[in-house]
Order: structure tokens, then C-alpha cells, then sequence
């Protein structure tokens, strides 16, 4: 995002006391990738009296006039100095979990909003690099061209009956030291909103987007880079704190992505996008954390986190039959009905509450069938079997850990490994991509490889 400093002016849940001179304090606002958002300033020990219990909001103005609202800011910095005249005063530091700058806001949470802006790292490059006509460099000549129609593209997609997503630039040149031409294009995903919708709504929108491009692009960090909202007419820029931002870095080929766009493909694909994420709701919300592994995370609980998603999905996809429940829950109301004592009633409902559906083996397996994996590693249905057989067994004691750890870490290793590129094949068919390509590719090659080490950890393992 964005970084700058700014000299302002602001007060405290309300912004009536801005244009008291008496009551408006004056402080320096920070915007820094590093550090977060946050103001800095020095009052009296009394000024925060009433505010350190919850969070609150700040209203101000940047001496260049540049109204802002900041919600959800809480203190954590005191330091007491003594003035010159023994006076007792404090430098306050105050952090600020999201930055409305352009505009006052009242009642944030809702706050009703016509239009969306929005640029996602390496957006464009996800789009495509633009050309510039390289004759300029010829001895003595001072101009060249810029089509900028090669910066237009043809999305403009209706994701429901409100919602319309679309492309739109915006670009600026500049002659630094009178020699060097600096040429800036941003691309951004542009929203229409037939009727207006909540600040929550737009931030899910933003939400399921950002997991989009977590997707196509593994192993890079997907951030918000700028964000603009419009509010009756007027356009409001959003800043949010986030710790774990990293700038965006320019290493990165269309090779490294899933899905590079296409004019011709992209409306089908994020129609597809949006209609899982509307069938299975959360379990496609944690989809992208569960394969962006941290690297403090433990195997185990790496282990975990995607063999229950795969329990998750499997659940949503091949649910169980209202017939086959219906009878399940009618047979133990027989059983008890027999049973005298109440509390032994209680404890057969609760722990048959959720017997009826099927065990994680068997949906596995017809899972892997209907992608056809065992095809992608040349293996017939037993050895597949096996392979789900030691999925499960390793979900199953991570689940009951026991005292003493017999658990194999590298076949631990290897069936995490497998489930996780196997997750990328399943989004690759079920979003429709093109599987002819160089990273789907190597994608099959991990999954042989994971299998490979799994055999050979098992094999050892058996002896």
C-alpha cells in the first residue's frame, strides 16, 4: 500500500470539536508498510481518560485539507516527559485499524456504497506488461507512442443480480531530472453495485477476491495494494493495518500462475469461482490459508488443517441422503426409547449426533475416483485404496494423539504433500482452467514425486 506522513489536526468520537480550536488537538498521521497506521501526538495525562476501554474513532484533516476518518483505534504507547515548566504531559501514540481518508464518516458499519475499487498484488501482472514502442531510442528522436487500448480489457462480468465486476486503469508519466521518463500504469477490478451495499458486504466481496488470486498465485503474498470506495459521489480511499503486509516483488513470470487472464475465459471462470463459493461457503473461505502453509506451522497441524477441509468439501460435495439420515435418526430413537435413565438417553444422542454420515475413507475414495488421481500416478484401485487407507490412519491418530508417538513424519510429509497439489488439481477441473499448461504440469510431477517418497517411507515403514 501507499505510504506517506502527514502533518494533521483530529479529535476524539466526534468531529464537532474540529472546528474548535481550543478543543482540536494537532499530531502527525502515519501510513507504513512496516509499521502499521497509527497518529502520533502530545496532550495532558487527562486526554484518553474515557477512551482506553474499547476501541474508538478519530475524525481529522491533513493541514492540506484532506479530511479522514479513523475506526477501530486503541492506545498502546504512553511515554511522560516533563516540559520546561514542570508541567506534566504525554506523547501519545495512537494505532488505527482502518483509515476512511477522504471523508468523514459517520456510523461506519453502515455506510451505504455505489461503486468499488480495488488493486490486488501483482494484479498487473495477472493482466498482462504493457509495450512501449521502442523506437523512441533512435539518435535524435524525442517522442514515441503508448496504445493505451492494449491496457483495456473485456471484463465486465455480473457475479449476481447487484453485483457487476469490471477493469478499469488509471496512468500518469513524469520527466524525473529532466531526463529519465517515469511511465506508471495501474490496473485495477472495479465494482458496480446496482443498489447500494454495506461496508461488510464490500469487504467480503474483497475477501473472496483476494482468495481468488491467493490461488492462482501460490507461494506469493496476495495484500490489497489500494482500495477506493465511493459514497454518494464522493470517493473515499481505504487504508487497513495489517503486520504481515509485504510490498509486492517484481519476480514473477505469467509461468507462475494458474490461470493467467484470458478476454475469452475469465467471465466463465469467476462465475465458476463465485458459484463455489456460494455452495460451499466457509470451506472455500479457508481454502487459500490451508495451502499458504506458514512456516512456523507444525507438520502435524499442516497435516490436519487439509485433511479436514478435504472432510469439509467431501461433506458439501457428496452429502448423505435425507432418506439415509431419516432412517439412521429413527433407529436410535428406537434405541432410546428403550433406555430408562435420561442422562443414558442424552449420551446416545450425542454421540451418534453425526454417525450417519460417511467415514473420510470412502469419500476419499470416490473423490479421487472422480478426478481420476490414481490415472494422474498410474496406479489401480488398490494401491489407491492403501493410499487413502494410510490418509485416514494419520488423520485418525492425529486426531486421538496418544501419549507415546508412533506417528511416521515422512509419510506424514508425503500425504500432505499429495493432498495439497492434489487440492490444486481439483480447483483446476472444477474451475474449468487450461491443463495444458507448464505449472499443472509440474504440478503432476509433485504429486508422482510425494507419491514416490510415500511408497518408498512405507516400504521401510513395513520392514
Amino acid at each position: 500500500m501507499k505510504e506517506f506522513e502527514s502533518d494533521i489536526f483530529f479529535s476524539f468520537d466526534t468531529k464537532d470539536n474540529l472546528f474548535d480550536i481550543k478543543q482540536r488537538l494537532s499530531g502527525k498521521l502515519y501510513v507504513s508498510n512496516s509499521k502499521g497506521l497509527y497518529i502520533e501526538y502530545i496532550s495532558i495525562p487527562i486526554t484518553l481518560t474515557n477512551l482506553n476501554i474499547k476501541p474508538f474513532i478519530i475524525y481529522g484533516q491533513t493541514f492540506d485539507g484532506k479530511r479522514f476518518t479513523a475506526n477501530q483505534c486503541y492506545i498502546t504507547d504512553k511515554n511522560i516527559d516533563f516540559s520546561k515548566d514542570s508541567l506534566l504531559i504525554q506523547k501519545e501514540k495512537v494505532f488505527i485499524s482502518t483509515l476512511f481518508f477522504g471523508e468523514w464518516l459517520d456510523n461506519i458499519d453502515n455506510i451505504k456504497i455505489n461503486k468499488g475499487r480495488v488493486r490486488f498484488s501483482y494484479l498487473e501482472h495477472w493482466l498482462g506488461l504493457f509495450k512501449v514502442d521502442d523506437n523512441y531510442i533512435e539518435e535524435g528522436r524525442k517522442d514515441f507512442s503508448v496504445d493505451l487500448e492494449q491496457f483495456d480489457s473485456n471484463l465486465n462480468i455480473k457475479i449476481d443480480n447487484n453485483i457487476i465486476l469490471k477493469t478499469s486503469r488509471s496512468w500518469r508519466q513524469n520527466v524525473e531530472f529532466n531526463k529519465k521518463l517515469i511511465f506508471d500504469v495501474k490496473q485495477y477490478l472495479l465494482y458496480e453495485f446496482l443498489n447500494s451495499i454495506s461496508l461488510q458486504k464490500y469487504n467480503q466481496l474483497n475477501f473472496k477476491l483476494q482468495n481468488f488470486f491467493r490461488i492462482i498465485l501460490p507461494k506469493k503474498d496476495i495484500f490489497i495494494e489500494e482500495q477506493y470506495i465511493t459514497i454518494l459521489d464522493k470517493e473515499v480511499e481505504i487504508y487497513s493495518s495489517n503486520k504481515y503486509y509485504t510490498p509486492e516483488k517484481s519476480e514473477v513470470f505469467s509461468g507462475d500462475f494458474l490461470y493467467i487472464y484470458n478476454d475469452n475465459t475469465i467471465n466463465d471462470i469467476l462465475i465458476n469461482w463465485f458459484k463455489l463459493q456460494s455452495v460451499y461457503g466457509r470451506i472455500f473461505d479457508l481454502l487459500a490459508s490451508t495451502l499458504d502453509e506458514k512456516p512456523f506451522m507444525y507438520l502435524e497441524h499442516s497435516f490436519l488443517n487439509i485433511a479436514q477441509w478435504y472432510e469439509g468439501f467431501c461433506r458439501i460435495k457428496y452429502p448423505t441422503s435425507d432418506e439415509r439420515i431419516s432412517k439412521f435418526k429413527s433407529k436410535i430413537e428406537n434405541i432410546v426409547s428403550q433406555v430408562s435413565e435420561r442422562e443414558d438417553k442424552k449420551f446416545i444422542e450425542e454421540i451418534t449426533q453425526f454417525s450417519y454420515e460417511t467415514p473420510l475413507n470412502k469419500q476419499l475414495k470416490k473423490l479421487l475416483n472422480d478426478f481420476n488421481l490414481k490415472d494422474i500416478l498410474s496406479i489401480n484401485s488398490k494401491k489407491l485404496d492403501s493410499l487413502i487407507y494410510y490418509i485416514s490412519q494419520h488423520r485418525n491418530k492425529l486426531t486421538h494423539p496418544a501419549k507415546d508417538n508412533d506417528i511416521n513424519f515422512q509419510q506424514l510429509i508425503s500425504l500432505k504433500e499429495l493432498l495439497k497439489y492434489y487440492t490444486f488439481i481439483i480447483l483446476i477441473k472444477t474451475l474449468k482452467l487450461n491443463e495444458d499448461t507448464h505449472k499443472v504440469q509440474q504440478i503432476k510431477k509433485n504429486i508422482k514425486h510425494y507419491y514416490a517418497q510415500f511408497i518408498e517411507s512405507k516400504i521401510k515403514d513395513d520392514t
